[in-house]
């Protein structure tokens, strides 16, 4: 498929993937995936354009709440929310791949290791968002989590609220492969944290 536009979607307790999306340029604006029990987007697309998407409940017995496989590059996410899924909130492993505003939050309900934003990817960008969890009980263990498969240039433009550290926002230490920028901004304070 080929610059297909899907806009103001629902899909709402399925025993699979909520969206599973494959091809090249399409357009995907306010998408919600709610309790799909394999997940709530699996997106195989190169340059996607995707705004204000959500997923949550998502993964109870596989999956993201939002996947971002490899080959799937160029994509560009904007205000999209991954909260209370079962496994990762976002799992990017795709190439050249921008997070602008979005957020993972509250996500590892079932599986131990969990993050609001997981990457193995190359040349990720995140711009702003927020990646936490501010459960009285966190079931989410990491904020970003940066795996030693992560390459290239990884930049980390983020706020951090509720009960969390720098160390919880940046978990894995940086690969050989890869060179992390990472400003993190204190909401509470709006201080400047060391990098």
């Amino acid at each position: 498929t080929y610059k297909c536009h899907l806009n103001n979607v629902r899909v709402d307790h399925i025993s699979g993937i909520g969206f599973n999306i494959e091809g090249v340029d399409h357009r995907m604006t306010d998408l919600k995936a709610h309790d799909c029990a394999a997940g709530g987007f699996d997106i195989k697309a190169t340059g996607m354009r995707a705004s204000q998407c959500v997923a949550s409940m998502c993964g109870s017995t596989s999956g993201d709440g939002i996947y971002i496989e490899s080959g799937a590059d160029r994509g560009i996410y904007t205000a999209c929310d991954a909260q209370g899924n079962y496994t990762n909130g976002w799992k990017v492993s795709s190439s050249n791949t921008q997070l602008i505003g979005c957020t993972g939050s509250a996500n590892g309900y079932v599986t131990a290791g969990s993050a609001g934003l997981y990457i193995d990817g190359e040349n990720v960008f995140i711009n702003g968002g927020a990646y936490f969890d501010d459960q009285e009980a966190p079931t989410q263990d990491y904020g970003i989590h940066l795996t030693d498969a992560s390459s290239g240039c990884v930049t980390i433009y983020i706020d951090a609220g509720g009960n969390i550290t720098e160390d919880y926002l940046d978990e894995a230490p940086e690969s050989a492969n890869a060179y992390v920028e990472a400003q993190i901004v204190r909401m509470a304070s709006r201080l400047k944290a060391k990098s």
